[in-house]
């Protein structure tokens, strides 16, 4: 069960202006969100930066409303979507990362906006949430009644993200605890679910409309949606995996439509209503993000492009009709000025003793002028999920052996413990065949494939690392776990003429890497701290609002010193030691919460992996006429130098004869790429980069 009325005497620690109307306040009204997702501020037309999609609902509304340029997230999804709900930044409410890596769901100990409503209203709002809710479906939170169990009266939409051989057009659905196939393009059903609900709701009502559009899968939504511009340069981009920037770009342009229906539709509904639309978090790096966002410095990191979002403002309470505001906002505090819209008092809603992060903005909305009710903003990301951000020292079993999968007596340990200082663990190979090339295979999931005899876990696999066994079977060497941010599966496949298959299968490791990334900004200047381990950075975001100058690289000023260690000093206090860890077993409320679960295993299924080259093996074995190659890059010049391999004998297998040639690249920094051509240079399969470092 949620929270309940009247269980405890009730005190809010959160800032709202709703006690200091000098007459009585506005009515309450409609108060509906729609959050896109995965989409950055520099998206939005209206914000004047070139990446932007063609948006001119969006760019309608910012002339209806307040467009406000400083409003932060978290860097990724779950995070962001808890704070919104509950008004508590992430160390409180214990999602400090992507609720799918680490399934702790959203406690129901939590306040959300729908209960905080219930409760300060006297039931007086009807509640819904369309679309996308991705703040877990445990069963003791309810499983696929989560959202209602949590407080919304209605929901209608997906549990989680797209994956696998889900679609914008083929994925579960779910209304009220009942799954349904979801056949209708996403973003058009989503709208299409607010409006069935809005128009049988009695006012005031609160809707939240979570869009998928634009996160993953990329690709071409309906025509209809699209501006010939857009179906122009869809029509001469190449495939998704090479560019997803068109395919992106034109599922912003498909939302903005669909958001363009729904104000059409509500009519005057819409104008009596007070509608606010931001993002969850910014655009993907990889190859979507686009200049001035870079890629390196996009979702997923505490960098301006990971955190600054669209925040769009209209309705009855805006004054001042597209006007600008510079004002501190961050998505935590959607809660408290909810509340405000609303009429809520939230010192007397909330359970005592809850603390609330929420600072209401609607003093913003009403005058964007007016002194910002904040002064710095801040944001995380932790792994794993839990109260205060993980704890590594507390941690004893961040390393899990999975146990042997043969054949082979090679032996992979972690010795130790994690060097946080250096984001590296020490890695131990004993009992391998002497002088044969090794592969360091690391994945974020495990799903078990048969190869040579044995069992590869790691799939699919994000990285391979060349090495070679010494005369004496051993190998020692550093893993890095700078990059990875997730649970890692490990495993080491070694060369073995001996064996019937030819390779020796190491045992297979987990690695549970704990970490925690704290950002806080003020009307300048913005400090970014890796919690265990990591170097701070810092930078002036009025001279360098892309952050390519890390100050705390060169000799500052006086000010800028004085600036950091203030940023630094309250950037500490964000994390209180009375704030304790949650342990995966346990959390403050009692058990239950955070029992260990299986590795989620790849929703693509079976057969990603069929060897330690992924995705090529198969393809190789089952067409004649094949020519491989390795594409070396050397560290040296970095110059692109092909390998022809001649046609793999009849026989056997391309990896027992590609193996033997790779023998030959041991001893050298290289990056090798393996793929196949068949007849007429037509590449037909292509696999993993794979790295060989010199002794």
């Amino acid at each position: 069960m949620g929270w309940r009325i009247g269980t405890t005497t009730m005190v809010g620690l959160g800032l709202s202006c709703s006690t200091l109307w000098a007459s009585d306040p506005p009515a309450p009204g409609n108060i509906l969100i729609l959050m896109a997702d995965d989409m950055g501020f520099e998206m939005v037309g209206a914000y004047g930066e070139p990446s932007a999609a063609i948006t001119p609902e969006l760019d309608a509304l910012c002339q209806d409303g307040v467009m406000f340029r400083n409003a932060w997230s978290n860097p990724l999804c779950t995070p962001t979507r808890a704070t919104i709900q509950t008004g508590r930044h992430c160390y409180r409410n214990s999602l400090g990362n992507v609720e799918w890596h680490d399934p702790l769901p959203l406690r129901l100990s939590e306040m959300t906006i729908p209960e905080m409503l219930d409760a300060g209203t006297g039931m007086a709002y009807q509640h819904a949430l369309i679309g996308k809710w991705h703040l877990g479906m445990r069963p003791e939170t309810g499983g696929l009644l989560s959202p209602n169990v949590a407080g919304y009266g209605h929901f209608a939409g997906a549990m989680s993200n797209f994956e696998g051989t889900e679609t914008f057009e083929c994925y579960p659905k779910v209304v009220d605890g009942v799954e349904v196939p979801g056949k209708t393009y996403a973003t058009t059903d989503q709208v299409d679910d607010a409006l069935a609900w809005i128009t049988t709701a009695t006012e005031p009502w609160f809707c939240f409309v979570n869009f998928h559009a634009p996160h993953s899968p990329f690709h071409v939504p309906p025509s209809h949606l699209l501006t010939q511009p857009t179906l122009d340069e869809l029509s001469l981009a190449g495939p998704v995996d090479d560019d997803p920037r068109p395919y992106y770009r034109a599922m912003c342009e498909a939302m903005d439509t669909e958001i363009g229906r729904l104000r059409t539709s509500l009519g005057d509904v819409w104008d009596r209503t007070t509608v606010i639309f931001l993002g969850d978090n910014g655009t993907p790096g990889g190859l979507v993000a686009a200049a001035p966002v870079a890629n390196n410095k996009a979702k997923g990191t505490m960098y301006r492009g990971g955190v600054n979002v669209p925040l769009i403002v209209s309705g009855p309470r805006v004054s001042q009709p597209g006007s600008q505001s510079d004002a501190l906002v961050h998505t935590v505090d959607l809660f408290a000025t909810i509340a405000d819209l609303a009429n809520v008092d939230l010192s007397a809603t909330v359970p005592q003793g809850r603390i609330l992060d929420s600072v209401s903005f609607l003093g913003s909305i009403e005058d964007p002028s007016a002194t910002a009710a904040r002064t710095t903003l801040f944001s995380e990301k932790f792994y794993p999920n839990g109260g205060g951000g993980p704890n590594p020292k507390k941690r004893k079993d961040w390393v899990q052996d999975l146990g042997s999968v043969g054949p082979g007596t090679a032996e992979l340990e972690i010795e130790g413990n994690v060097v946080w200082a250096a984001d590296q663990a020490e890695v131990v190979i004993q009992g391998a065949p002497p002088n044969k090339t090794a592969l360091l295979a690391r994945s974020l999931r495990m799903n078990p494939q048969p190869y040579a005899g044995g069992v590869l876990l790691p799939n699919p696999v994000i990285d391979w690392q060349g090495f070679r066994i010494d005369g004496a079977g051993e190998l020692r060497f550093p893993l890095s776990l700078a990059s990875t941010e997730w649970t890692v599966f490990a495993q080491m496949v070694i060369r073995d003429p001996t064996l019937p298959g030819g390779w020796a299968l190491t045992n297979a490791v987990s690695l549970d890497v704990p970490f925690h990334l704290r950002t806080l900004r003020d009307d300048r200047y913005q400090v970014m701290t890796r919690t265990f381990g990591g170097s701070d950075e810092f930078y002036d975001l009025q001279t360098d609002p892309w952050q390519t100058n890390n100050l705390l690289v060169q000799e500052m000023s006086s000010e800028e010193q004085l600036r950091y260690d203030t940023l630094r000093e309250k950037l500490e206090s964000h994390v209180p030691e009375t704030v304790l860890p949650v342990s995966r077993d346990e959390t403050p409320e009692g058990p239950g919460f955070g029992t260990s679960q299986a590795p989620p295993t790849s929703p693509e299924g079976a057969g990603n992996v069929a060897g330690p080259i992924a995705g090529v093996s198969e393809a190789m074995d089952s067409v004649d006429q094949e020519c491989l190659s390795l594409l070396v890059l050397t560290s040296l010049n970095r110059v692109p130098v092909f390998i022809p391999i001649q046609t793999v004998p009849s026989g056997i297998r391309p990896l027992e004869f590609i193996a033997d040639r790779m023998d030959l690249l041991v001893g050298r920094d290289a990056t090798v790429r393996v793929f196949q051509q068949r007849v007429g240079d037509r590449t037909w399969g292509l696999g993993p980069e794979i790295r060989f470092s010199a002794p």
